[in-house]
């Protein structure tokens, strides 16, 4: 995993105050004390400065970055200043300010975005298990792209970008997806197209090693690793494939019943709560659960989990 460098702020956002007016597009800012946009380290906070915070109108508050000061403590100037960082309209644009207007190290929109994106770098670093060729009883162990044993909770594989994306959707038949699973439209009846499921493109890398292979995935481009071929058709890469949220079965109506694949259609909700007994050719029984709140949906879900 790669890491960002955030500054260390100031505690408690320590303010100080311009020492002389300045307008919208200066780049040197002369403030009373330079010691509040440096960390605990000593090192110069460049991001995340905020320029009237304090003022009544709240969409004057104006964001900039920094690239030097005249010295780490006392009256001076910052210097390479970019104004109106992250304006929104004219909300934090730049403008005109007054001697002894405010001025201090804050939580911006900017250290927000900066945050959220180390965030998202994370998650997609390259994950996926290695296996032990020669161990009597190999077992797979999820690992990064280094061979590094990880542990993923349910959050983590929920907000991956590859295998928290891959869901259940209604597919028509020319490629269109009609309606995801949760939407009110969503339909197991393939009346609202074929019931199939997304699965977002990635890129995979196979390492040969002593005694070892290592098989990851990644959500983005990386060097070393190519895009899966299920995601290539005829020399074009598609964004997602998808592939058949349940087994099919096909039979022969000329056929005596009898000799037909099973197939179980729920055509109602439950009434009450119980357990359906499901027996397949004659031998094969198992049982389902099911409550009186369960919709149809509900009740294949958990029959093709149980059968």
């Amino acid at each position: 995993m790669t890491y960002a460098a955030l500054p260390k702020l100031k505690k408690n956002s320590i303010s100080t105050t311009l020492s002389s007016g300045i307008n919208s597009t200066v780049t040197t800012i002369p403030v009373t004390e330079l010691a509040v946009f440096y960390d605990v380290d000593g090192v110069l906070i460049t991001e995340g400065i905020s320029i009237g915070f304090d003022s009544d109108t709240e969409s004057y508050t104006e964001e900039i970055t920094i690239t030097g000061a005249s010295a780490t403590s006392g009256a001076g100037n910052l210097t390479g200043a970019t104004r109106g960082v992250n304006v929104d309209g004219t909300n934090g644009a730049g403008r005109a300010w007054d001697t002894n207007t405010k001025i201090a190290v804050m939580f911006t929109t900017g250290i927000y975005n900066k945050i959220r994106s180390a965030i998202v770098a994370g998650m997609e670093i390259p994950i996926g298990v290695e296996w032990t060729t020669n161990a009597t009883s190999p077992t797979l162990v999820l690992t990064n792209q280094y061979g590094t044993p990880i542990t993923l909770t349910t959050l983590d594989w929920d907000r991956h970008p590859v295998f928290g994306a891959i869901r259940r959707c209604n597919l028509a038949d020319d490629g269109t997806v009609n309606a995801y699973y949760g939407d009110p439209t969503f339909s197991y009846t393939g009346s609202n197209g074929q019931v199939m499921v997304e699965i977002p493109k990635f890129w995979y890398r196979t390492d040969a090693l002593t005694n070892k292979y290592r098989f990851t995935i990644s959500p983005i481009a990386r060097t070393g690793y190519t895009v899966h071929p299920a995601f290539v058709v005829d020399s074009v890469e598609k964004d997602h494939i998808y592939v058949s949220a349940f087994e099919g079965s096909v039979y022969d109506v000329t056929t005596p019943a009898a000799a037909c694949v099973n197939t179980i259609q729920v055509t109602a909700e439950p009434t009450s709560s119980g357990n359906l007994t499901i027996t397949l050719d004659g031998n094969y029984v198992f049982t389902v659960a099911v409550l009186d709140a369960d919709t149809i949906e509900g009740v294949v879900d958990k029959i093709v989990a149980a059968g």
